[in-house]
């Protein structure tokens, strides 16, 4: 890694030691500062750690070489997500940090796009992936956007492509105004708990006690009639998502169907020809065995990166951001999993490279990122 003329003075082993407690610990500058000057006992500036870590990102390697250096090979299944990335003096709008995952969680490809997802600036994304990566996509999953969708169908035209169900799930609580209705229940059993527990139990027998419980029933069957014909909606969208194999989702989706005909509000009427509109990638996996049903990990991912937003002080250029996120990609490939749960436990202890076959002993990720090597 190199050193300003400024910063000379400090060892590269220091300045390195600032890069990674910025990306690791998502520390801020004047953190760093403060705890890497008690370390050394000598004056370290917060802008000595941003120009540490300007100097890293510049020299990182591309994941395009970093691929062709470790030749990684991945299961074939890539998530798309974007999220907004602002540049000092412009607001998010107008770049998209755009991410391609593997289903083993290595990333295969990130990259700043300037004028957010717009169809032509995914494509040419996607072409990287296709024709430098030599990825062997076997299926895509998305949120299934329009300028996605045109995006694939122009670089994978015959590639079976899924809609993320739990995005759809979300929506589908949108759209009938689920959240407002469980609001509404979750304050009437809350007021049931606590008359209950205030209430002795040998009181409970009592007329005062059976009609105000009364009363609460009352109030929740209320709930349930005036938006009974939206819970159905929800409760039969659900069902048909979550369907088990071709059949079954024939029947569930006549029947909700039938429900989206009753229901009262605008939002309601039209999620029925909206998700008809999306029905065939949104049961592409019932076809494709094997094809993931979500995007959680990538929407996982791209949280983080707006965590890590707010440690930064701001990207001077686009393509300051850009180099940012090729060095913030490294790490993540190289840290090891912790929290994986069943069918996919027995990634803890290994990094997102390592499940793809690449062999990380002795590999630093700061040393291996950098394309002149000190």
């Amino acid at each position: 890694m190199g050193q300003s003329s400024q910063g000379q003075r400090y060892g590269p082993g220091l300045l390195s030691e600032s890069v990674k407690r910025h990306i690791e610990d998502r520390s801020s500058f004047r953190v760093i500062a403060k705890r890497l000057g008690e370390l050394t006992h000598r004056h370290f500036g917060r802008m000595t750690a941003h120009r540490a870590l300007v100097e890293a990102s510049q020299s990182c390697k591309t994941p395009v070489e970093v691929a062709q250096e470790l030749n990684p090979r991945w299961e074939g299944y890539l998530h798309l997500d974007g999220t907004g990335m602002k540049v000092k003096g412009q607001t998010e709008k107008e770049w998209t940090a755009f991410v391609a995952q593997d289903s083993t969680g290595d990333i295969v490809h990130i990259d700043l796009l300037e004028g957010g997802e717009q169809k032509e600036t995914l494509r040419r994304f996607l072409e990287v992936i296709r024709d430098q990566l030599h990825y062997p996509v076997r299926g895509i999953i998305s949120d299934l956007r329009e300028e996605i969708l045109w995006a694939v169908s122009a670089v994978f035209p015959s590639v079976p492509h899924q809609g993320c169900l739990t995005h759809t799930l979300r929506l589908v609580d949108e759209h009938t105004g689920y959240k407002a209705i469980r609001r509404q229940l979750r304050k009437e059993l809350k007021r049931w708990r606590q008359y209950r527990e205030g209430t002795p139990i040998l009181h409970r027998e009592g007329s005062a006690y059976r009609f105000k419980i009364r009363r609460i029933r009352q109030a929740i069957a209320a709930i349930k009639q005036t938006h009974g014909a939206d819970l159905r909606l929800r409760r039969r969208s659900r069902i048909w998502l979550l369907s088990s194999d071709t059949e079954a989702e024939e029947v569930r989706w006549d029947r909700f169907q039938r429900s989206g005909a009753s229901a009262r509000h605008l939002k309601g009427c039209a999620l029925a020809p909206s998700l008809k509109r999306y029905r065939p990638w949104l049961t592409t996996h019932l076809r494709h065995p094997g094809m993931p049903q979500t995007n959680n990990r990538i929407e996982n991912l791209n949280k983080q990166l707006k965590r890590r937003m707010k440690t930064i002080e701001g990207f001077g250029t686009s393509q300051a951001a850009r180099n940012y996120l090729h060095l913030w990609s490294i790490y993540l490939r190289f840290k090891p999993y912790t929290d994986c749960r069943p069918p996919h436990r027995h990634r803890n202890g290994k990094a997102p490279l390592e499940c793809t076959g690449v062999d990380l002993a002795g590999l630093d990720w700061l040393k291996f990122s950098q394309k002149q090597q000190q």
